[in-house]
């Protein structure tokens, strides 16, 4: 039974966000994973860890 419109549209979706998550710009553009989902918000532990010059959390340190 073929897959319905939406779910290989969902899939490629994920396939491209999985394929390109490890590409960053040399430009200093904001990688675009960031705020994409939960896990990824700004404001939270994975990105103050992964991305510390990206994180905007209430821990965030001053330089």
């Amino acid at each position: 039974m073929p897959l319905p419109v939406s779910e290989i549209a969902r899939e490629l979706t994920h396939t491209r966000r999985v394929r390109f998550a490890g590409y960053q710009r040399d430009d200093g553009s904001r990688p675009f994973q960031l705020d994409a989902c939960h896990a990824l918000v700004t404001s939270g532990e994975t990105v103050r860890r992964l991305y510390p010059k990206r994180y905007s959390g209430a821990n965030k340190v001053r330089a």
